[in-house]
């Protein structure tokens, strides 16, 4: 799977034009992922939609990705569900919501997010202006750590957040008060907000 995802990567080098990159599914491992994420670096690339969900990226790899595409103006749609993102791979998102100033589409859903490295994120996504569609399904925000500081984001001024699915996230009754106090009451975007199979009681 490695070699394939490194071919591919260095094929993409010649297609400048490529506007959305679906690897969906691939199991294209640490080569492949560090490949991919060196063109997707490239000054020419102009990437607008990428996906690697269901590849079981762990976080180390799915860094490399994330960090490639770091202030990449065109970059409109992100899904890296089904991976591993844990802290470094947070920080790296972080620093995607912090600095791709027009992504509009994250998927994160089955991303094992949890404690520090969910607050880590947070935290970027507080610095963000342009997301509006958020999936964090199946992950942990339901602690009481990073529900405060995914509240902090929602109720930004900035924040233009329009869909947000915390669906499966352990959101207990706690979580789920701050959420309805400081993420609900407080957002001034958020439209749609899925709270599916959580233990609200």
């Amino acid at each position: 799977h490695d070699q394939g995802a490194t071919a591919l990567a260095r094929a993409l080098r010649a297609v400048p034009a490529l506007r959305e990159l679906v690897l969906d599914d691939n199991k294209i491992g640490n080569r492949g992922s560090e490949a991919v994420a060196d063109t997707m670096a490239a000054r020419s690339c102009k990437m607008e939609t990428f996906s690697v969900a269901r590849n079981n990226l762990g976080d180390p790899s799915l860094a490399f990705l994330l960090d490639s595409l770091a202030g990449k103006t065109s970059i409109v749609s992100i899904d890296v569900s089904f991976n591993s993102l844990a802290q470094c791979s947070c920080k790296a998102l972080a620093g995607v919501l912090s600095k791709c100033a027009n992504l509009r589409t994250l998927d994160c859903h089955w991303g094992h997010m949890r404690a520090h490295g969910a607050v880590t994120f947070a935290e970027g996504l507080a610095m963000s202006t342009s997301l509006t569609s958020l999936n964090l399904a199946f992950n942990g925000f339901g602690d009481l750590a990073p529900c405060s500081a995914l509240c902090d984001a929602l109720a930004k001024d900035t924040c233009a957040i329009v869909s947000l699915d915390l669906s499966c996230n352990r959101i207990g009754e706690k979580a789920a008060c701050l959420i309805a106090a400081k993420g609900m009451n407080l957002s001034l975007s958020l439209e749609r907000l899925i709270l599916d199979k959580n233990p609200i009681g």
